[in-house]
């Protein structure tokens, strides 16, 4: 059966809507069924629910697998009559070479997008604004407060693989893909607006360009490789390790070094990382072109 663009959106609108609603309720039924209470504000405000913060972690999981993973697949089931294999482009073997470029690129991004946080900060912005990011901010605080190793074995699933597989397979392995095919083959607009749409998803005001740059490296790795693995492991591993950071050097001083004041060098060093993104993305270039992809 063939579907159109705007059938198609309205369906993969409405699966992650209810793939939302359902895991949410997963999170509920969780914490009910382990004889705990909580309240819509204990979960969105912060995520704090005291002693029941692992169950609330594993609520998480279930509802991006539900919310994303389902969505998706299911998706993907209706629209079309391949494999899910063939739909999503998931390949065994990648490039090596071009996974580290791409890490390298994503790790050459942050000084940049560092100065552009910092200078937003320093705006007057309005009251909302602030609130909406601070509300955030005491969710990921909430879930990066670890204990021990278990906390961080479960963080690490949680907001590292969990997220690199279920948002890749939504904004990459769906979005990015459906606009490809609805768009020219050369056109990059598929690429920008499946970025945008991921940093808009994630709730941030400040925090969109940042989210939006690692939307714009996820979804290049995923033209240049036809592989969403590639995106994939990229974006699982960004994920973790930021949970590692915060487990070794603590969450106060990690949130002192993404919030301190910028000295004019290293300004100075986030503007000379430009010329070496350019070359990084020559490079992907080259050897991509070279193996013929």
């Amino acid at each position: 059966m063939q579907f159109t663009f705007g059938r198609k959106i309205l369906m993969i609108i409405v699966l992650v809507v209810v793939g939302m609603l359902l895991g949410m309720a997963s999170i509920f039924g969780l914490l009910t069924a382990f004889g705990h209470e909580a309240n819509i504000t204990d979960l969105l405000h912060g995520m704090k629910a005291g002693e029941d913060v692992n169950l609330v972690r594993i609520g998480l999981g279930i509802n991006h697998l539900i919310a994303f993973v389902l969505s998706s697949i299911l998706f993907a089931n209706i629209v079309q009559d391949n494999s899910l294999t063939t739909y999503f482009s998931l390949k065994r073997s990648f490039d090596p070479t071009l996974l580290f470029k791409f890490l390298l690129l994503l790790a050459m991004s942050y000084p940049l997008m560092g100065a552009i946080v910092y200078s937003f900060q320093q705006l007057d912005l309005p009251t909302w604004i602030k609130g909406l990011d601070d509300y955030n901010k005491a969710a990921l605080e909430s879930l990066l407060t670890m204990d021990n190793v278990m906390d961080l074995i479960l963080n690490i699933i949680v907001i590292g693989i969990i997220p690199g597989i279920a948002e890749e397979l939504l904004f990459r392995g769906v979005i990015q893909n459906e606009l490809q095919k609805k768009m020219s083959v050369g056109s990059y607009w598929p690429l920008v607006i499946a970025a945008f749409i991921f940093a808009a998803f994630h709730g941030e005001v400040i925090g969109f360009i940042p989210k939006f740059v690692i939307g714009l490296i996820l979804g290049y790795a995923y033209r240049m490789t036809d592989n969403l693995i590639v995106p994939m492991v990229i974006h699982a591993l960004n994920n973790g390790m930021q949970v590692l950071v915060v487990y070794y050097v603590g969450m106060e001083t990690a949130s002192e070094i993404s919030e301190g004041n910028l000295s004019i060098q290293q300004i100075t060093f986030s503007l000379l990382t430009l010329p070496f993104i350019f070359l990084i993305i020559q490079s992907i270039q080259k050897v991509r072109n070279g193996s013929g992809a």
